[in-house]
């Protein structure tokens, strides 16, 4: 499989980003934030499924566990990349990110 940190260790020595101007660092901040908050709430949506008390197959859980590995790995990518763009330290967004308390109420009918 796939690291992003073993991606990151192949960058260059300054991994800031260059040429990107405040205004285009603005227009990107909502998709980038929207992207990276999804991927970090992957890890509630599979904790709400475990706790459903859900029937389902062991290949279900098998990608399931497959799937949320993945995305947290997308997680720390963006995470990583938002930090340097926005120059925020990657600490404080996993705080900040872990204070949110998404609602998978709608799915309860499952």
């Amino acid at each position: 499989g796939w690291s992003p940190e073993a991606l990151f260790t192949t960058a260059e020595s300054d991994p800031r980003p260059r040429g990107l101007s405040h205004a285009l660092r603005k227009q990107l901040h909502g998709s980038l934030w929207h992207s990276l908050s999804s991927e970090y709430d992957a890890r509630h949506l599979s904790a709400f499924l475990r706790a459903a008390g859900l029937r389902l197959s062991d290949a279900f859980w098998a990608l399931e566990a497959a799937w949320a590995e993945d995305e947290q790995k997308h997680y720390r990518a963006l995470r990583w990349l938002y930090s340097r763009v926005y120059s925020v330290d990657e600490r404080e967004l996993d705080a900040q990110l872990a204070r949110r308390q998404p609602d998978f109420a709608a799915l309860r009918p499952l």
